[in-house]
């Protein structure tokens, strides 16, 4: 069976994977993206018989599947004009948008003209580019089109879950995905933020990392696995005040050190570590280094 052909919309983080990606498959039709045209990276995409159009104006004959991975803000008006200028081809196209926020009833312009819409969301980071960044990756799928769209998805690597979510419970598996990520870059950056002020180097917390993250692996479908070590579930109530005193000419880390740290005794609460009073305990050490401004936290 002929593989079908692709048109990616925008050339951000993930435009780009999915270009290279299909690219190397020999399924990249066209790239619409408006600062793409004039960069050294067009001419490799021009050179293998690839389209660059910096807009819909000159993209006159849609691909048999078109992934729009633009920021959420502008999914509906990008599909709005795809609508207006390809609405005569759009019949059993396959429009993809690539946002976990939204479903694919942000697309439902498209499907007054028989498009097969869907939203399917990557559950991967692709700040960087590597080879096998799409293997064994999920891609989290709202379609009434479930068959067409995994094939149009899997062709990439990875696999296709079919979800119906509300709004809830879409909110909540975006912000899952966004702790997963975002959240742990934040505290990864705190680390090394902490460790530079000692002259040592952060490449000495890569094993610690490694392993923290290998721990958590290792029985990641038990909800409630916690595998925290360290002076929180210890009650070392010295050390805490320590560290804080210790950040006190540095509001910024200190700050981010509260928070973090509030919310892990409040987890090890939550899981029986530490009892009401030890967390009540962690709770006014952290309360008294807090900014006034920021102290309704506690509650």
């Amino acid at each position: 069976m002929e593989q079908k052909k692709y048109t990616i919309f925008g050339y951000g983080k993930l435009g780009r994977a999915l270009a290279i990606e299909l690219k190397a498959k020999g399924l990249l039709e066209a790239i619409i993206s408006k600062n793409l045209p004039n960069s050294e990276e067009a001419k490799e995409f021009i050179a293998e018989g690839i389209r660059i159009v910096p807009d819909l104006k000159g993209y006159k004959k849609a691909s048999e599947v078109i992934i729009l991975s633009v920021p959420d803000s502008v999914i509906k008006s990008y599909s709005y004009d795809l609508v207006n200028n390809l609405k005569n081809d759009l019949k059993g196209k396959i429009i993809i948008h690539c946002s976990g926020a939204y479903s694919d009833e942000i697309l439902g312009e498209a499907e007054k003209f028989d498009a097969i819409t869907a939203s399917a969301h990557p559950l991967q980071t692709f700040y960087e580019y590597s080879p096998r960044i799409f293997e064994d990756i999920f891609w989290v799928v709202e379609t009434k089109h479930f068959g067409e769209v995994q094939n149009a998805i899997e062709i990439l690597g990875g696999k296709a879950i079919a979800v119906s979510f509300d709004t809830r419970s879409r909110a909540l598996y975006h912000s899952s995905a966004v702790v997963a990520s975002n959240f742990l870059n934040g505290i990864m950056f705190l680390a090394k933020q902490l460790i530079v002020h000692t002259g040592l180097k952060p490449e000495i917390l890569r094993p610690l990392i490694n392993q923290t993250i290998q721990n958590n692996l290792y029985r990641f479908n038990e909800v409630d696995f916690f595998p925290i070590t360290g002076p929180i579930v210890r009650k070392d109530f010295d050390t805490i005040e320590n560290h804080l005193l210790a950040l006190e000419n540095n509001p910024f880390l200190k700050e981010q050190y509260l928070l973090f740290g509030l919310n892990v005794a409040k987890i090890a609460h939550s899981l029986n570590f530490i009892s009401k009073k030890e967390l009540e305990i962690f709770i006014q050490i952290f309360k008294q280094h807090f900014p006034n401004e920021t102290k309704d936290l506690f509650g």
